[in-house]
């Protein structure tokens, strides 16, 4: 295997403070690396280091081959060949005036693997793409030779990667595997570090519990009783400070002992403990039910005609299809009730939708999350913690928020509401990927009835127990999660 870049002693600052560090981070021939960390830890500037768009503060990179460097935010590239275009359906779109974002990210990848260089950087590149796209995308990342990709997407990340870099507390590490690997390489570590944190605690109490005890002997010890001559108290007094000092002695031993015991910390418990019971709980079979249901733009084919399905009390249904299908369009006429959606009178939805009407900018952050809460403020703070806030962010106006923070809040606004129906659509969009595994934790304990949009096939595959499937303009119901319907299409 051949070094294709090194970076050696590297760091970087942000506001003064240390945005992240590494001793030593290299990259060869083979390498399919996945990139991550929480949001605002480095990861896009991490790449534009090693790239060479801008110097670390500190360290050097040495760079050994070319680089294709994919980013959402570049504009669009020289078009690749009409071969490549057709693959990603765009063969038609390159000459447009404008593009949709989901047809600019196909543009760009066309690109970037035409171009055939030894290290590929990519940044996000699943953004905008629809599942069909993304599978596509596997197909042709796993023929590139060697990849960095920042991704949130569990699924590529374990379809591609043999290495994991994960940026922590500010310190760059590499583990090998994918992600599935990653997780349970962390997992040892954790339960590592936290048998070694009971075995130091334990340690810490019994030298404490040591120290005392040989301090109170010390002094125990008394000196001459009155009746005693005064050879004898001589005597008595010598043996007295005699055993004095060693007591003491020992005491010291057994201080110094404590105080040079190698501190362990306890690892914080990712896993989050939630209390959904519904307050609004309902006993119908179903929730909403769709009869005769049509939506076709003015002078276009229907995106759907005539459709027909229930969503089951309690059930998590996920809309599955191509960008441009219906899904959102169909999450609007459920909102609106539009003819031929039938809800169940008590239904409450909670709602995400892509423009975050639910924030309330010039309120703060926790103002935000129990506006509409009939949680308890302690549920709706490890919510808040588990998405990445802490203490010190509950009193910042959401209009300070960055928009992938106004996202979180969003979500936890929705679940600590009374909500007993969810609508989401793409919640998952500009969430870190410990927020995403929040979500996926929070939506796993909800008790109520989901209808879930997302591109996201690892949340989809954990959630949802079934399907509706927007197939040429018919809906049609999949009972089963995503692995048995994709073994049907194969």
């Amino acid at each position: 295997m051949a070094l294709l870049l090194e970076a050696t002693n590297l760091s970087h600052t942000f506001t003064d403070q240390e945005l992240f560090s590494c001793k030593q981070l290299q990259i060869f021939s083979g390498d399919k690396i996945g990139l991550i960390g929480a949001n605002g830890s480095g990861k896009s500037t991490l790449l534009h280091i090693l790239f060479g768009t801008f110097p670390p503060d500190r360290g050097t990179v040495r760079r050994l081959c070319d680089i294709n460097y994919f980013t959402q935010f570049d504009p669009l590239p020289t078009p690749p060949d009409d071969e490549q275009l057709r693959r990603y359906h765009v063969i038609n779109k390159i000459d447009q005036p404008s593009v949709s974002g989901g047809e600019a990210t196909k543009i760009k990848i066309a690109q970037t693997i035409q171009a055939h260089t030894p290290l590929i950087f990519a940044d996000e590149i699943t953004t905008h793409l629809d599942t069909p796209s993304k599978n596509l995308l596997l197909t042709d990342l796993q023929r590139c030779e060697t990849l960095l990709i920042v991704s949130h997407d569990r699924h590529l990340l374990d379809q591609i990667c043999n290495k994991i870099i994960a940026i922590e507390d500010g310190i760059i590490r590499s583990y090998q595997g994918n992600y599935s690997d990653y997780l349970a390489i962390k997992e040892q570590e954790n339960g590592e570090a936290e048998f070694a944190y009971q075995q130091y605690t334990k340690e810490k109490k019994r030298l404490q519990a040591s120290v005392t005890r040989a301090k109170q002997r010390a002094n125990a010890i008394k000196s001459a009783p009155s009746r005693m001559g005064n050879s004898e108290a001589r005597l008595h007094k010598g043996e007295v400070k005699s055993r004095q000092k060693v007591a003491h002695r020992h005491a010291t031993v057994l201080e110094h002992r404590l105080k040079s015991l190698e501190v362990k910390h306890s690892v914080p418990q990712k896993r989050l403990s939630f209390d959904f019971t519904l307050t609004h709980p309902l006993a119908n079979k179903w929730l909403m039910q769709a009869e005769n249901l049509t939506f076709a733009y003015p002078d276009q084919a229907p995106l759907y005609q005539d459709a027909h399905f229930i969503i089951p009390n309690g059930s998590k249904t996920a809309l599955y299809g191509e960008n441009g299908c219906g899904k959102s369009t169909l999450i609007n006429q459920i909102i609106h009730q539009a003819s031929g959606i039938h809800l169940v009178p008590q239904v409450k939805l909670g709602i995400f939708k892509q423009d975050l009407s639910n924030i309330i900018p010039d309120k703060t952050l926790f103002d935000n999350a129990m506006l509409h809460s009939v949680r308890p403020p302690a549920i709706v703070r490890a919510m808040l913690a588990g998405m990445g806030f802490s203490s010190v962010d509950y009193h910042k106006r959401a209009s300070q928020l960055s928009g992938g923070e106004r996202v979180k809040l969003s979500l936890c606004s929705i679940f600590a509401s009374q909500a007993n129906l969810l609508l989401l659509d793409e919640p998952t969009n500009f969430l870190d990927i410990l927020a995403v595994e929040t979500l996926q934790q929070m939506l796993s304990h909800y008790p109520g009835t989901v209808i879930l949009v997302s591109h996201d096939q690892a949340l989809v595959q954990r959630i949802a127990t079934r399907l509706i499937i927007f197939d040429e303009g018919n809906l049609r119901t999949h009972e089963g999660d995503l692995a048995s319907y994709l073994i049907t299409k194969t």
